[in-house]
């Protein structure tokens, strides 16, 4: 039973019951972590410790996609400039992986920046993640994504495994990647393979991500429901994922773009895609497929004003292929990074570098606004369902307050995530 009159059970249940429509609803994950949550109640955010990790192994990145932040900030001029890898050493990651568990990181996205499979010890990076007590996911453009690859990755046990697919046909898919016609085909085919071997290892969270604009055509979105479709049966139900979000321009010459050029056509978009997409997908498939379908992100995105807050960087930290981190995720690696706050390493740990002066300082500037945040960053739904919090209780409370408001929370019926160790 839920505590008598507990305003903070009432938030969760309000969110619990408006779902994915309400942009807060994967922030409830963090009533899964108590005792961080705890210090947000009592006042003590610049202290919570990351619960994940988004880690770059690779800047470069062998797609050039018109719309991609890192291109538009020019955190990746460099190394689109010349044919050199810019990878993450390896020694630098053993020691970092080391730093962040004993630091109480919980898990890591094996993202960019640029594309990670491009790293050759990529698996050895996944084993390493799992041999510390993290969990891990991984996001690749799936090009070069190969059987062999993707078997051995799915050997370390990835929380999920997300290829970026984005359209459902050659034609979109050539105009978000800038790519030839003939990678989309590839990168199908890719995925196919890789599922199968998913399927014969019983992995749950293999699947394909769709980041989608209001100005894409009903035919293209029809086109990304058949698509998934031929990739769940010929991959034998080894591809059983299908993510959307809304597809943004973060910055654009290092302004925050608010409001988006096709403001007020979001929720539009995502009620399309609920209709067409994730209706007709449940119907086909029941349980054996999810559908990961950010509602309220999109609606969201409808916004004019830039997104109050912040205070998710505490839960979620950035670090590029070097291990220097950045608060706000789009931003890293930028020249110009008013967010970033240095090495991951300095001082000798993760722990006391996320302690630092530096780091508390520009997550500091991030929450009072000197710094303006993109629309559907990386924490925005952390930040979403710390503001309802906040809004019921804006001053810190005391420890026999936080200890009444969060009483028997284990059982308290709100929604729970299945993977409470991903945050963002």
């Amino acid at each position: 039973m839920k505590p008598a009159k507990s305003e903070l059970y009432d938030i969760a249940r309000e969110v619990t019951e408006a779902g994915p429509d309400d942009v807060a609803f994967d922030g409830l994950r963090l009533l899964q972590h108590p005792e961080r949550f705890r210090q947000i109640l009592l006042g003590q955010e610049f202290d919570i410790v990351p619960v994940t990790v988004q880690l770059w192994p690779s800047l470069s990145c062998d797609v050039r996609c018109p719309t991609c932040p890192y291109r538009l900030t020019d955190a990746r001029k460099i190394a689109d400039d010349d044919k050199d890898l810019h990878l993450m050493p390896m020694d630098l990651f053993r020691r970092l992986v080391k730093s962040m568990a004993a630091a109480g990181v919980e898990s890591v996205f094996l993202t960019g920046g640029g594309e990670p499979i491009l790293h050759p010890a990529l698996p050895e990076m996944a084993e390493l993640i799992r041999a510390e007590g993290m969990a891990w996911g991984l996001f690749t453009n799936g090009i070069k994504l190969s059987e062999e690859l993707a078997d051995r990755l799915f050997q370390a046990e990835p929380g999920f495994f997300r290829v970026s697919l984005d359209a459902g046909n050659a034609n979109l898919y050539r105009k978000i990647y800038a790519a030839e016609r003939d990678v989309f085909e590839l990168v199908k085919a890719n995925t196919v393979a890789a599922g199968r071997i998913a399927a014969k290892r019983g992995v749950r969270w293999f699947g394909v991500g769709f980041a989608v604009m209001p100005n894409t055509s009903l035919k293209d979105i029809v086109d990304i429901r058949e698509t998934f479709c031929e990739l769940v049966e010929e991959s034998d139900f080894g591809v059983n994922l299908a993510s959307f979000r809304p597809r943004v321009i973060h910055h654009s010459k290092n302004k925050v773009v608010v409001p988006q050029r096709h403001n007020g056509m979001y929720h539009e978009l995502a009620k399309t895609i609920r209709e067409e997409i994730e209706y007709p997908l449940l119907e086909r498939y029941g349980d054996k497929v999810r559908i990961d379908h950010k509602f309220g992100n999109f609606s969201d995105c409808d916004r004019d004003e830039v997104a109050k807050g912040g205070w998710g960087g505490s839960w979620l930290a950035t670090l590029d292929h070097l291990a220097q981190g950045s608060i706000v995720s789009h931003l890293t690696g930028a020249s110009n990074n008013p967010s970033a706050w240095g090495s991951a390493l300095e001082g000798g740990g993760f722990g006391y570098a996320w302690n630092s002066k530096q780091r508390r300082e520009a997550q500091r500037r991030v929450i009072e606004g000197q710094i303006k945040l993109p629309m559907a960053n990386g924490f925005r739904s952390v930040d979403a369902f710390i503001e309802k919090v906040k809004r019921r209780f804006p001053e810190p409370l005391c420890e026999e307050a936080v200890d009444e408001l969060m009483e028997v929370i284990e059982s308290w019926d709100f929604y729970r995530s299945k993977r409470p160790e991903f945050v963002g």
